[in-house]
Parts: structure tokens; C-alpha cells; sequence
């Protein structure tokens, strides 16, 4: 099909006029071959950047329904042997239309089960007249978690200094707890993070000066910023050219955490510590949610870090 201007002039002079050709994918007569075909362009685009990247020429066509992918005859095999290629690299991974398997952001109710414990106990502590003898116990003294004393690990979560320290943390924890949700049970998410918690504030007291003394669930808090960003990290279609585009996520958790985990009285040591022990934490998602995602399991790992955490804190008021 050809497209030439009605109102161009042309005298002896002018050089021939060539109309430029757009074939169609579906005539037969047209040099090219149709690989892929498809009502979402984002498919279409993915096959594109797999094909430009190996350096094979193709067209992108709409056909006023659908997108078409197409390329000459020559290059359909080496073609269709690299797109074999990278679907079969991201299985799992690839996301398409209603197939995607993503789930759907929601608000769950069961990250309060996690921040069930440090509001219970921010009440319990200022409840008592001796509040503030229970907070020198259970706060993380680095010089005391060296001598043994490794309940403070985890105690140490649970304690704040005022309201506005309680809120914040609880506020920041139930958005991350509940977009951690989407992607793993309570159990999972509790016992993870709790592990990582007591392992930050551990390896806070091992670098810091033993006068070091620190509380707050946020600790907590950035452990699961790191646990969500590594797990969507994994999540991610991977994208044929590689990059920062692959690691979308990650980047973009570490942008937030330096935003909000920098400033005047806080312990940056313990969150960025707690960020990067999450994100290690990630692949080990996929395989409990597998054989220990079913509810059973789930609340047997509630229920374990409740008696950790009381189990902690008995031993802190001895």
C-alpha cells in the first residue's frame, strides 16, 4: 500500500519519489513473517528487546485489534530459538495479562498479630511503676548482649521512648507487614523478621561502642522493608537487557530506607543492618511458603514467636 501526497509538485528536476511501503503481516505477498501476535503490547515489546538485543531486525505492526511482531524470513529461526530461549530462562517469572498470579493489593489483618506484641507491651511497661527499670532490661545495652545476655536482642523491639515513637513504627510496620503479606503467610514474615531483628541487634553491639544502648520496633521495620524488596526483587519479570531495571525494587526499598532511616537520635547501624539481613533473607521465602505455607504451620510460627518474646522477657525481669 503506498501513500503519496496529492499536493506534491514535481517538475523535471525533482528526484523520483519512492512511497514508503507498509506491508502487512497477513498478506501473502509480504516479505515478512509473523512470529507473535497479541491484543497487550507489553508481550510484544518484551519479544522486541529480545530481538534487538540479539541483533535481529523485526517490525512492530497494529492491525487496529492486535499487535504483530514480524521479521524476515531469513532471521525466523534464530529468532524463535532465542525467544524459546528466554521464556524457558523466565519461567516462573514472566507475567501476562490475568495469568500474572500477582496478588492483589489488599489491606490483611493479620500484621497486627506482629505489632500485637510491642503495643502490648509499650502499655504493660508504662503501666508499671517501675516502667523504667523494665526498659533498662530489656534495651539493647551492647556492653550486656556481650556478656551473654541475648534476650535484649530481642526485647529491645518491643520498647519505645514515647506515643510518637510507638506511632510511627506501627504506622511504617503494618504497611510493610501487609504488602508482606501478599507474597508470604504471618508465620513466615514473623519468624523471619524476628530472626533478623535479634541478629541486627546483635551485630550493632558487636561494632558499636559498649555504651551503646538502643529500643524501638523499627529495627523490626527495616528488616521487612529489606525482606519485601528482595522478595519483589525475585518476583520481577527479568528483563532481557539486565540492569537496574531488574533490581527495580531493591533500588528503590534502599532509596526509601536512606530517606527515612537517616536523621538525629536513630540508630542507622541497626537500620541499614536489619535492611540488608531481609534482603538475604528473601530467597528463603519461597521454599517454607512451600512446605510450610498451610495454616497449621502458619500459626505454629505465630504462636513461636510469642513464646520467644515471652520467653525473653522473663528472663529479662530476673
Amino acid at each position: 500500500m503506498a501513500n503519496l501526497d496529492p499536493d506534491s509538485n514535481l517538475n523535471s528536476d525533482s528526484e523520483e519519489i519512492v512511497p514508503e511501503i507498509r506491508w502487512d503481516a497477513t498478506d501473502p505477498a509480504s516479505p515478512h513473517v509473523e512470529i507473535r501476535r497479541s491484543s497487550a503490547k507489553t508481550p510484544i515489546l518484551d519479544a522486541s528487546l529480545v530481538l534487538s538485543s540479539q541483533g535481529i531486525k523485526h517490525w512492530i505492526e497494529f492491525d487496529g485489534a492486535q499487535f504483530i511482531l514480524t521479521l524476515e524470513e531469513q532471521d525466523r529461526a534464530r529468532a524463535l530459538e532465542n525467544l524459546r530461549a528466554y521464556e524457558t530462562e523466565n519461567e516462573g517469572f514472566l507475567v501476562s495479562g490475568d495469568a500474572a498470579g500477582v496478588p492483589p493489593v489488599e489491606v490483611y489483618l493479620s500484621p497486627l498479630l506482629h505489632l500485637l506484641i510491642p503495643v502490648g507491651v509499650f502499655f504493660w511497661v508504662g503501666s508499671k511503676p517501675w516502667g523504667d527499670w523494665l526498659t533498662q532490661r530489656g534495651g539493647a545495652d551492647a556492653h550486656l548482649i556481650l556478656q551473654g545476655q541475648w534476650w535484649r536482642c530481642l526485647t529491645a523491639t518491643t520498647l519505645h521512648v514515647d506515643h510518637e515513637h510507638l506511632m510511627g513504627n506501627m504506622l511504617s510496620g503494618f504497611f510493610i507487614l501487609n504488602l508482606l503479606r501478599r507474597r508470604c503467610g504471618p508465620g513466615t514474615s514473623m519468624v523471619l523478621l524476628t530472626l533478623a531483628a535479634g541478629l541486627t541487634n546483635f551485630l550493632v553491639a558487636l561494632i558499636s561502642q559498649q555504651s551503646h544502648f538502643s529500643i524501638g520496633f523499627s529495627t523490626v521495620v527495616f528488616a521487612g522493608l529489606g525482606l519485601l524488596a528482595g522478595i519483589e526483587t525475585l518476583h520481577l519479570p527479568r528483563h532481557p537487557l539486565g540492569g537496574l531495571r531488574r533490581l527495580s525494587p531493591l533500588v528503590a526499598a534502599f532509596f526509601l530506607a536512606v530517606l527515612v532511616g537517616i536523621g538525629q537520635g536513630v540508630d542507622i547501624k541497626a537500620h541499614f543492618i536489619g535492611f540488608v539481613l531481609g534482603v538475604l533473607l528473601a530467597p528463603v521465602v519461597p521454599r517454607v511458603e512451600g512446605r510450610l505455607g498451610k495454616p497449621f504451620w502458619q500459626i505454629t510460627g505465630v504462636v513461636s514467636v510469642y513464646a520467644l518474646y515471652a520467653v525473653a522477657w522473663g528472663l529479662a525481669q530476673r
